[in-house]
């Protein structure tokens, strides 16, 4: 069961990273297609209305694409995160409690050091 919960929990985030990686090139992509419709625009002197249009749209429908499956990733992400919780509660709890003294530990500690 353990195995498994990893294996879930690694194809998430393989999952989490591609997508990252898809919206970081999403956003490069954007910035290049209207640098390159304001330029086209400026030489043209607004002639390329129909082209113009047509490269926004395209790039539109990639960003609600892109967007669709970010929400479907993190909606699946929350579904298994609440059932891997609902099948071991107590477990859950230490975890929750374990993590939470980490960063109290570690937050006190970087407290200390400023004082310093």
């Amino acid at each position: 069961m353990a195995d498994r919960s990893l294996l879930e929990t690694g194809r998430v985030r393989r999952e989490l990273d591609t997508l990252r990686d898809d919206l970081t090139r999403l956003r490069r992509d954007l910035g290049d297609a209207l640098g390159a419709v304001v330029e086209t625009r400026r030489r043209s002197g607004g002639g390329m209305n129909d082209q113009i249009k047509s490269g926004i749209s395209h790039r539109l429908q990639q960003i609600n694409d892109t967007y669709a499956r970010a929400r479907d990733t993190g909606q699946r992400s929350m579904r298994l995160a609440e059932r891997r919780v609902s099948e071991h509660p107590f477990l859950s709890l230490a975890a929750a409690l374990a993590i939470g003294s980490i960063f109290a530990s570690i937050v006190e500690g970087l407290r200390l050091r400023r004082r310093r």
